[in-house]
C-alpha cells in the first residue's frame, strides 16, 4: 500500500466523520426546535390557565363573567369603576390571546392555542363593544386578526 492510497482512506474516513457530524447536529437543532415548541406552548397555555384560575377565585369576577357570556350584558350595564376593572380584565385576556397568536404564527405553538386563550369572551356585546377603543393597544396583525374573528369592520389605518 502506498501513501497515495493512505491519503484517499484518510479522504473517506474524514468525509464520513463530516457526515456523521451534520447529521448528529441536525438531529440535536430538532429536539432543540421541539423544546422550544413545547416551551412556548407551555407558556402560553399557563399564562391562560393562570388568568382563568384567578378570575375563578375572585367570586365577583365570576359572577361578572356570567353576565357578559350569558346574560349579554353591555358596557351601559355597569358603572363607570366597573367598566374600568372590567376592560382591565378583558384586555389582559387579549394580551393573553395576542401572545398565543403570535408564537402561532411563528409557528411555536399549534394553532389549538388560539382556541385555549379564546374563552367566548370575545364574542361577548361587551367586548365587541370595547374592542374598537383597545385594539390600538396590539399590534397591527393581532388586530387585523381579531378584528375577522369577530367579524368587526374597522378602517385598518386606525389603531
Amino acid at each position: 500500500m502506498d501513501w497515495t492510497m493512505i491519503g484517499a482512506i484518510g479522504e473517506v474516513v474524514g468525509g464520513l466523520g463530516v457526515v456523521a457530524s451534520l447529521v448528529y447536529v441536525g438531529s440535536q437543532v430538532r429536539s432543540n426546535t421541539a423544546a422550544l415548541h413545547a416551551e412556548a406552548f407551555r407558556t402560553c397555555a399557563l399564562a391562560s390557565v393562570d388568568l382563568a384560575s384567578d378570575w375563578a377565585r375572585d367570586p365577583e369576577w365570576s359572577r361578572t363573567l356570567s353576565r357578559l357570556s350569558v346574560d349579554g350584558a353591555t358596557p351601559d350595564d355597569f358603572d363607570e369603576n366597573q367598566r374600568t376593572w372590567i376592560s382591565l380584565h378583558l384586555i389582559a385576556l387579549a394580551r393573553v390571546q395576542e401572545v398565543g397568536f403570535v408564537q402561532f404564527r411563528r409557528g411555536r405553538v399549534p394553532e389549538e392555542i388560539l382556541e385555549l386563550a379564546d374563552s367566548g369572551v370575545f364574542r361577548t356585546s361587551y367586548f365587541k363593544a370595547g374592542w374598537p377603543s383597545w385594539r390600538g393597544e396590539f399590534s397591527e396583525e393581532f388586530r387585523l386578526y381579531l378584528d375577522e374573528q369577530l367579524e368587526i369592520s374597522i378602517d385598518p389605518a386606525q389603531p
